[in-house]
């Protein structure tokens, strides 16, 4: 629940956040004002309801703890040793300036990926990793990216032969008639909602966004949208449904791992879920009536 709260949001993401804005024609990471507030509310509910829904078995614990001494006792924490917050400097360090050069000097993917490889190569070496562990190390972390490269590929030429098959204008065109006689903000909210039923079929986030945000943005303009809110729209879509979603591999992988039935973590997770909703509600029809932008 920590990851996806974070994720509903996405402030600093350059997969979803960063390419949706980039295809969007709006400057990497802007209106992160909004954003850092709607995160905020994120994650103030999600703390509640954490607490809420813990503490009973947390008190549960505790006194099992009580009743025998040395066992379900809690583990000692442990400080950085210097190695370790070297490598935590060096990761606040390189996230810094990538967000200070995607925000000023139009930094976009070729960057944050040498960024990242600067990153790691540097926490290897602090650490005191040899050089050939750390090629082999990082040459399996790519092994990992194959299925998800695929589809970021397949969704890219969904949108190229939208686009150049002259497919695109019909599209926005009729969903602009569907949505024209609505109000803006209703408008807006349709977008979010069918967003979120799209990300079933396309589980990938950046996927979706290279498949939507082509048709979204000219037909956020036709009803007189702000691209910030139209790509808000998506990235809650995609970001809302994420948690509960049967045909996300990440999900169902961790709750697999986990042992948790999948009913049972939906049940679980219910009430969460119509906050984070309700928040996604106004979070948009905030976004249009301030005409949040730019453009």
């Amino acid at each position: 629940m920590g990851t996806y709260a974070g994720f509903n949001i996405a402030i600093f993401n350059p997969v979803t956040t960063g390419m949706s804005q980039r295809l969007a024609g709006l400057p990497m990471f802007s209106g992160m004002t909004f954003r850092v507030c709607i995160c905020i509310a994120f994650l103030v509910v999600t703390i509640i309801f954490l607490v809420v829904q813990i503490r009973p078995y947390r008190m549960s614990g505790a006194a099992k703890s009580v009743s025998k001494p040395g066992h379900g006792g809690t583990v000692p924490p442990r400080r950085l040793d210097n190695r370790q917050m070297a490598v935590v400097g060096i990761v606040l360090i390189c996230l810094t300036t990538f967000v200070y050069g995607s925000s000023t000097r139009h930094w976009a993917e070729t960057e944050m990926i040498a960024m990242f490889l600067v990153m790691a190569i540097a926490s290897g070496i602090v650490c005191g990793i040899r050089p050939g562990k750390i090629a082999d190390t990082f040459l399996h972390g790519c092994s990992g990216l194959i299925k998800g490269a695929l589809v970021v590929g397949l969704a890219r030429a969904i949108s190229i032969v939208l686009s150049d098959g002259k497919i695109l204008d019909p599209i926005v065109n009729i969903l602009a008639g569907m949505l024209a006689p609505l109000d803006s903000t209703v408008a807006a909210i349709c977008m979010f909602l069918s967003a979120a039923l799209i990300h079933v079929g396309i589980s990938s986030g950046s996927g979706e966004s290279a498949a939507l945000i082509p048709i979204f943005a000219p037909l956020g303009d036709t009803l007189h949208l702000t691209r910030q809110v139209t790509v808000q729209a998506e990235l809650l879509g995609e970001g809302f449904i994420n948690c509960f979603n049967p045909t996300s591999g990440v999900l169902m992988a961790v709750l697999a791992t986990s042992g948790i039935p999948y009913v049972k973590w939906v049940r679980f997770i219910m009430p969460l879920l119509i906050a984070w909703f309700a928040i996604c509600i106004v979070a948009i029809a905030a976004g249009v009536a301030i005409h949040w932008g730019p453009f």
